[in-house]
């Protein structure tokens, strides 16, 4: 087992650790042991690419078999590893005190910390990917929009529910998320260079004199905070209809333990953070969709109904949005598209970049939109 500690420490161009055969045949090992030895691994997930932390991800099936029996990570961070294991089990204390109906979480099967990695193997969640439901439904002229407005009143359902069931008396902290934002706007500085007219607004006295003042407004709107997912992007979040309903399952939580109080089931956290958060992302989604699609063919239907659908089932299930709180994670998962999109590296003049630019720019206009209000 100590093939383990020859885990490559550098990180690939597009920010996901490699790892060395050595590690991974040792992984192969310990899962043939824990599972059964009839079992292979199969990567599913190139971290970053998904929107997730770097962090490898593998099926463990069954061999010659379709039957998926465990999920295997490797993790480089001891902190990210261990607040995954806190997290799942917060998870599990809340749905054992029935503080959880519209959800569930993945199980910690075992792990296995090391020096230089951390294997954690996970009990597969049930369904797919809300990220894959939402380009199906988006892309594919047959689905019907019942299924889909179904799937959206159960993730707004679930994220309501852990928000309302772990609120304390403690008054949400959004300093990390004021600090990531102001974090991002230095470095617009440096994307102007290559990107001078597009940055002309962002880089503004107008752009960073609103987004003051609406930090100011967030920090006088009072808040209770509590425990939220704070990465719930439709890539970590699985559905499954079972039974006549869907069922929410939560995957990648190590951002969860981080809002926690401690042992305590309460949390610090703006709710707004989550609600924000799978709002843009919803909307990237649908925008890649749009330009993938052949000309003509108008989606904006489609997304404004489930928008709309999500936010009055959140709303009527959690009771209280504070809007400059709603309105500050927003711009905050705006920028970091933007700054993101600024970064990434695409051929000039290709299909890629062009569409990478239609979107850069509506999100440019959506973010300006929102901070005009203050």
């Amino acid at each position: 087992m100590n093939g383990f500690n020859a885990v490559e420490s550098n990180v690939c161009g597009n920010g996901v650790a490699t790892i060395s055969e050595t590690v991974l045949e040792n992984v192969r090992t310990l899962v043939k042991l824990r599972l059964r030895s009839d079992c292979e691994i199969k990567l599913i997930s190139e971290g970053v690419l998904k929107g997730q932390s770097g962090d490898k991800v593998y099926h463990v099936m069954r061999k010659n078999t379709i039957e998926l029996l465990a999920v295997a990570k490797i993790f480089h961070k001891k902190d990210t590893f261990e607040n995954e294991c806190k997290a799942i089990e917060i998870l599990k204390s809340l749905k054992e005190a029935q503080k959880l109906g519209a959800s569930t979480h993945i199980e910690n099967l075992a792990t296995f910390p090391l020096e230089s990695c951390f294997l954690m193997l996970q009990s597969p969640a049930a369904g797919k990917g809300l990220d894959d439901y939402l380009e199906y439904y988006f892309k594919t002229k047959k689905s019907k929009s019942d299924e889909f407005i179904g799937l959206m009143k159960a993730t707004a359902r679930a994220f309501a529910e852990l928000h309302r069931n772990t609120i304390s008396s403690q008054r949400a902290c959004i300093d990390l998320y004021v600090n990531k934002i102001r974090s991002l706007l230095g470095e617009i500085p440096e994307v102007r260079k290559k990107f001078e007219e597009e940055c002309s607004y962002l880089s503004s006295k107008d752009c960073s004199e609103r987004i003051n003042r609406l930090i100011t407004r967030a920090e006088k709107d009072r808040r209770l905070g509590s425990i939220i997912h704070g990465d719930g992007h439709p890539g970590n979040i699985f559905a499954n209809f079972q039974e006549g309903r869907w069922v929410i399952t939560w995957i990648d939580t190590d951002s969860l333990y981080l809002t926690t109080n401690g042992n305590e089931l309460k949390g610090h956290a703006p709710p707004e953070r989550d609600y924000s958060y799978f709002l843009v992302h919803l909307r990237n989604i649908y925008l890649r969709s749009m330009l993938e699609l052949a000309e003509g063919v108008d989606i904006h239907p489609k997304y404004h109904l489930l928008k709309c659908t999500f936010k009055k089932e959140y709303e009527m299930n959690q009771h209280h949005v504070v809007k400059s709180h709603k309105d500050l994670q927003a711009v905050r998962g705006l920028l970091a598209s933007i700054i993101r999109s600024f970064k990434r590296p695409i051929m000039l003049g290709s299909h890629e970049f062009n569409h990478e630019w239609k979107i850069r720019q509506l999100t440019i206009l959506k973010l300006e939109k929102i901070v005009k209000k203050y």
